[in-house]
């Protein structure tokens, strides 16, 4: 393998879809730390491998 293609979601949309799969999983019952291995395992299913620590923060940030 010679090249790769690297995948940058638009943040904006990727904050509103986020924001709206944090609010789904909290009416569902579930503590904080389930929701942040939710959102990690989502971002890994989606776009690949995330650097954890830099993802949550950016999702604390930017996800209400």
């Amino acid at each position: 393998i010679n090249a790769f293609d690297l995948s940058f979601p638009d943040e904006k949309k990727l904050a509103d879809e986020l924001s709206n799969y944090v609010m789904l999983l909290r009416t569902s019952g579930k503590a904080e730390e389930e929701i942040q291995d939710e959102l990690i395992k989502y971002m890994y299913d989606t776009y690949g491998n995330v650097n954890e620590e830099s993802f949550l923060k950016w999702v604390k940030e930017n996800v209400k």
